[in-house]
């Protein structure tokens, strides 16, 4: 997918908005390890907000991080 600059600032400004949202994720990923001694093996991200360029590599860092 093609992104022109202005689209590529908003994307990176949302997704700095939602690094609360990835700590919180990445809090509950690591109980969901603690609890059933195995590591979480899929995520769906859904809505309009998957959509975000840039948000799929954010998770991927936040998952492998999480390992």
């Amino acid at each position: 997918m093609q992104i022109d600059a202005d689209q590529q600032a908003f994307s990176e400004t949302i997704l700095s908005a939602l690094e609360p949202v990835f700590h919180d994720f990445q809090q509950g990923l690591m109980a969901y390890t603690s609890r059933n001694s195995e590591p979480l093996q899929l995520v769906y991200v859904a809505g309009g907000t998957s959509l975000l360029p840039g948000l799929p590599a954010a998770f991927h860092a936040l998952l492998e991080l999480g390992r």
